[in-house]
């Protein structure tokens, strides 16, 4: 496979509709780094809409915060930690 290729594959990945990382910012995110930046992405979802539950258990919101914790760091420890505190920043100017 050529240089060119290889490439052109590692830049056909898509970014997730609802993050807003410039562009300039993706440079080749591989499937397993865009995989724990969504994954990081569902459980700020997650913790968000439980979080306006009437009925929200303790224990239950602890653990969807180990959840995005977990995601955050398997973001940091796998090259996108940018990405993610971009993530991380948008969830708190929505609170």
């Amino acid at each position: 496979m050529t240089k060119r290729r290889r490439s052109e594959q590692e830049a056909t990945v898509p970014t997730p509709p609802s993050m807003a990382v410039e562009e300039a910012s993706i440079e080749a995110i591989t499937p397993l780094q865009m995989q724990y930046l969504r994954l990081l992405e569902h459980s700020i979802e997650m913790k968000n809409s439980y979080q306006s539950d009437p009925a929200q258990e303790e224990w239950l919101m602890k653990a969807i915060n180990r959840t995005a914790y977990s995601a955050f760091q398997s973001c940091v420890e796998n090259g996108v930690g940018g990405q993610a505190r971009i993530v991380l920043g948008m969830e708190r100017q929505a609170n």
